[in-house]
């Protein structure tokens, strides 16, 4: 890491706004942040910097538009 991706497709995330990545990806204020919903947009790039488990799935730590946090995605029932 860190790798740039490309989104293919419209993505919405969670996002939640950090300088550094975190500890704990498993930390509740991640998990279907719905106060900070972001959309990825086809043919956006953005840039994963770390990962870890967040649940049954992952949570991402990255840079989107110079800005860097941890996106979720919603993980319904």
């Amino acid at each position: 890491l860190p790798v740039t991706v490309k989104a293919r497709d419209e993505i919405q995330v969670f996002f939640t706004p950090m300088d550094a990545a975190p500890e704990n990806y498993e930390a509740p204020e991640f998990f279907n942040n719905y106060e900070n919903p972001k959309v990825i947009h086809p043919e956006e790039e953005f840039k994963i910097l770390g990962f870890g488990k967040c649940y049954n799935y992952y949570a991402f730590f990255v840079e989107i538009n110079g800005e860097t946090g941890v996106i979720t995605f919603w993980t319904g029932d």
